[in-house]
């Protein structure tokens, strides 16, 4: 696949993005200052499979080096060149609504954020994201990816959302995600019951196995107090035993 990887000068280290897109991938990077005109000049250039945007961004767009990104403009730019896109990432903050407008518009599957995403979640994710894609189709490659965050940033495992389909709407992935949320909240007091049961029982274990030493503990002290009863009745009684044999001799 070819990738075009727009990413604006900021504080966002791309470094692991792009040496993952680049393995197995034919990779163009538009970086540094972009404006509106560099990135028109940019999507421009050639038809490319995927669009991948690392950048700040909010609820209002993507953030570029002389301001926000009006989504409707960058829309425009995307509508007169390239049309033949198989995905476009989202890789910024708060870019859900955002997203939603371009794939009611191109009608081509989108990934982007529900909310705030730490540098590190997005990074890794997308790391999973781009391997697995090499091997798998777009939404295996996308669930695989969702399955490593919950296993290592289970709080942010959520907030990566693939858009695609019908035309959507931001309440209907507000009720999707309601629900998403609704049922890991679920799963996690199921989780915790279980592990709370399983200790409990662990806790009676140990206190079954304590209360068992305790008592071998006793009865091995008793049997040895009685063999050493036994054998100092036996040293008693065998002179007095000896010498009444010898009586009746």
């Amino acid at each position: 696949m070819r990738i075009l990887l727009v990413v604006p000068t900021s504080n966002i280290d791309v470094a692991a993005e792009i040496l993952t897109m680049a393995n197995g991938h034919q990779l163009d990077i538009c970086s540094g200052h972009i404006d509106r005109a560099k990135l028109e000049l940019a999507l421009g250039s050639t038809s490319y499979d995927v669009l991948h945007f690392a950048q700040h961004g909010d609820q209002y767009g993507l953030q570029f080096s002389d301001g926000v990104l009006e989504v409707s403009e960058l829309v425009g730019m995307l509508l007169k060149a390239q049309r033949s896109l198989k995905f476009i990432v989202l890789n910024a903050c708060d870019s859900i609504a955002t997203g939603v407008e371009i794939h009611n518009a191109l009608m081509v599957p989108i990934i982007a954020h529900n909310s705030a995403i730490e540098d590190t979640v997005a990074i890794r994710f997308c790391q999973a994201f781009y391997r697995n894609l090499k091997v798998m189709d777009l939404h295996a490659a996308f669930a695989t990816a969702r399955v490593m965050l919950m296993r290592m940033f289970p709080q942010s495992a959520a907030i990566p959302q693939i858009i695609n389909g019908s035309r959507g709407t931001i309440d209907d992935l507000s009720l999707k995600l309601d629900t998403c949320a609704e049922h890991m909240m679920q799963l996690r007091t199921e989780t915790s019951s279980a592990l709370e049961a399983v200790n409990i029982e662990v806790s009676a274990l140990r206190e079954v196995v304590v209360q068992y030493d305790a008592t071998q503990q006793r009865h091995i002290g008793i049997a040895t107090i009685g063999l050493l009863i036994l054998l100092l009745l036996a040293q008693i009684l065998t002179p007095l035993v000896n010498a009444a044999l010898m009586g009746v001799r």
